[in-house]
């Protein structure tokens, strides 16, 4: 079971293709489905994420529910 740390992705109308919202905090996903259970996305197909000692450095980057799923406060 690989947690993977990425923003979630919205399709743009516009352009074409999937981008992130600037404001955008990072989820903990697992199985493609964030543990908060907002968002689910192939994290396999992006190169986009940061590692967990990121996470642990910045907590203010991330999600609070992940956070505290994940047991980082």
């Amino acid at each position: 079971m690989k947690r993977v740390w990425q923003p979630p992705l919205f399709k743009s109308e516009t352009k074409g293709h999937d981008r992130t919202s600037s404001g955008a905090k990072y989820h903990a996903f697992v199985n493609n489905v964030s543990l908060c259970g907002l968002h689910s996305q192939q994290t396999d197909e992006f190169d986009i994420e940061v590692f967990e000692l990121q996470i642990v450095a910045m907590p203010e980057l991330a999600c609070k529910k992940c956070l505290k799923k994940v047991g980082i406060k």
